[in-house]
């Protein structure tokens, strides 16, 4: 009789590999001359890592019979010792014998996606999902797919089905969450990064202190804006972006900063970006200048060749559409200077 799909189901089950492979050694010698015996040791050794000894045991299994099955975990096994082409061409044959198998499908567009062949790598998936309209792995990474080709409508949609199939699946809410941000629908954008950051993710986390921010829920922010404090502190972090907002011809981004002790400093930065790159950097800093005169909140900025101390000042921590404001007066040159220093 040999080993049975329930038996072969149950050990996996349990993850007991090394019983898997001692019976599946037993099948393959009382029935040397079928394929299953052979595809299973291989499947089992790969799994085990073994991939030169599953490598021998599923082409073997492959000359006594083209199935998709050792075709598909050769591929596996190849790609893991980066053999790319040959587990391309595994998957390719594996997904002509059965159509059908979302797996395979979700394999073949993953591979194709890495090897920058996106537009393959959507084909496929969009196969896989008509095919397997429940399968989510497949949707989620169509999505990537999608958006990479300039679809966002469709990448959303893709997303959609992914967390109406996986609610918990973290991946698919935070591209949502940055889909819904980038299209000002922040109280969307909110319930998807809120999902991920009651599991402590620093970077959600941040971002959705930024969908708050940009919606001016300050108070609701601020149980996430000590959470995001405390995981960026916990993962090393040095600072964590809170905000954006536009600029004059560029984006602002805001960061809270993190001083080398791990300890929240009294320090905010705007950075203006433009095509990427950084153009100005204004702070809300503690600094000698305001110290000295009773104000221990001023607005600098960093320049090439020295900084300069703006005429806006705060006793107390300021109010952030404040802040915000003087920010914009400074980058578009309608802030005073109060001082200025040059390096030598």
């Amino acid at each position: 009789m040999g080993l049975t799909d329930e038996r072969i189901v149950e050990l996996l089950g349990r993850n007991d590999l090394e019983t898997l492979l001692t019976e599946a050694e037993v099948h393959r010698q009382a029935f040397p001359n079928e394929m299953v015996g052979h595809y299973l040791v291989g499947r089992v050794q790969f799994m085990m890592g073994d991939d030169a000894s599953a490598q021998a045991n599923l082409s073997h299994a492959i000359e006594l019979e083209a199935n998709d099955r050792p075709y598909f975990w050769r591929a596996l096994s190849r790609q893991h010792t980066g053999d790319d082409a040959g587990a391309l061409d595994d998957l390719q044959r594996a997904l002509q014998m059965n159509p059908s198998a979302p797996h395979i499908g979700y394999e073949l567009g993953n591979l194709l996606a890495r090897l920058g062949e996106k537009v393959r790598a959507r084909d496929v998936l969009e196969h896989t999902v008509a095919a397997n309209p429940d399968y989510a792995p497949a949707w989620s990474t169509l999505g990537n797919m999608r958006a990479d080709l300039g679809d966002p409508e469709g990448s959303c949609d893709a997303w959609q089905r992914v967390v109406a199939l996986q609610p918990d699946h973290l991946d698919a809410h935070y591209n949502l969450g940055v889909f819904y941000q980038r299209h000002g629908q922040y109280a969307a954008a909110t319930g998807h990064f809120g999902v991920i950051a009651e599991t402590g993710d620093p970077e959600a986390l941040a971002k959705l202190v930024q969908v708050y921010y940009q919606q001016g829920r300050y108070g609701e922010a601020e149980p996430w804006w000590a959470r995001a404090v405390e995981a960026h502190r916990a993962a090393g972090k040095q600072m964590f972006c809170f905000d954006q907002f536009d600029g004059p011809e560029g984006n602002v981004q805001a960061y809270r900063v993190l001083d080398d002790r791990n300890e929240p400093r009294c320090e905010l930065r705007f950075y203006l970006v433009r095509h990427g790159a950084i153009q100005r950097k204004i702070t809300l800093e503690s600094s000698a200048y305001g110290r000295e005169r009773g104000v221990p909140y001023v607005l600098g900025e960093d320049l090439p060749d020295g900084h300069i101390t703006y005429a806006r000042a705060w006793q107390a921590w300021p109010n952030y559409d404040d802040l915000k404001s003087a920010v914009l007066e400074a980058l578009n040159g309608q802030l005073p200077i109060a001082a200025q220093s040059r390096r030598t």
